[in-house]
């Protein structure tokens, strides 16, 4: 929680930025009984002011992001996927000893001259090519084997067993004859819905799926 709540705000999580706090959270609970240490680490949990629309929302793919991105995007899919019925794939999203190890795929490729009609500038086009909503995570073969494809094509790749559950939400297999997916969606009341394009109305919408995801995954339940 610590660390999701300060990058996703660009902070830094670097060890002399870290042990501080960490010293003294360990000094503040020890020897406390676990009604005590529930509160303790829920008021921690209340001062990091953690806001995921906020912080999702600026949300871009750089050298500093890209390793906590990729973790964010892993725990997303696996949460779906443990909440789904299916067994976590979390390890091999994020085991990077394979021969095939799982990267950050951009939904939209990189072809400023492809979307001039949507995108200001190339600066413009940047911002939103690189926000989390338009990333997912794929094997780097199938990753580089999408390297100039445009998004009809990327999104049968998707869908197909080359993909994974968060991959296969863009289209519309996912929401046929799979009850537990679409309870899972009402249970929580989540927007996820197909598309047959891909800019930047449907980037936003992701984020705001993102955005519930995350609050999912990363909320103060366990200290209640």
């Amino acid at each position: 929680m610590l660390i999701v709540s300060r990058v996703t705000n660009y902070r830094s999580v670097d060890y002399s930025t870290i042990k501080n706090f960490v010293f003294n959270v360990t000094k503040d609970i020890r020897m406390t009984d676990i009604p005590t240490l529930k509160q303790k680490l829920e008021q921690q949990y209340i001062n990091l002011a953690f806001d995921p629309a906020t912080a999702l929302s600026d949300l871009r793919l750089n050298s500093f992001t890209k390793k906590y991105i990729k973790n964010i995007l892993a725990r997303i899919t696996g949460f779906i996927e443990e909440q789904t019925g299916v067994a976590s794939n979390y390890g091999n999203y994020m085991n990077t000893q394979t021969k095939n190890p799982f990267e950050i795929e951009h939904i939209i490729t990189d072809h400023y001259e492809w979307f001039t009609a949507e995108y200001s500038d190339q600066d413009d086009f940047r911002r939103w090519r690189n926000s989390i909503g338009a990333l997912l995570l794929l094997h780097k073969s199938i990753n580089a084997s999408l390297n100039d494809a445009k998004y009809d094509y990327k999104l049968k790749k998707y869908c197909s067993n080359e993909g994974n559950i968060y991959t296969e939400t863009l289209g519309d297999l996912a929401y046929q004859n799979n009850p537990k997916f679409k309870k899972f969606i009402a249970d929580n009341n989540l927007g996820f819905k197909s598309y047959t394009s891909f800019g930047k109305n449907e980037i936003t919408e992701r984020i705001a799926v993102l955005v519930d995801l995350v609050k999912l995954v990363w909320n103060d339940d366990l200290f209640q």
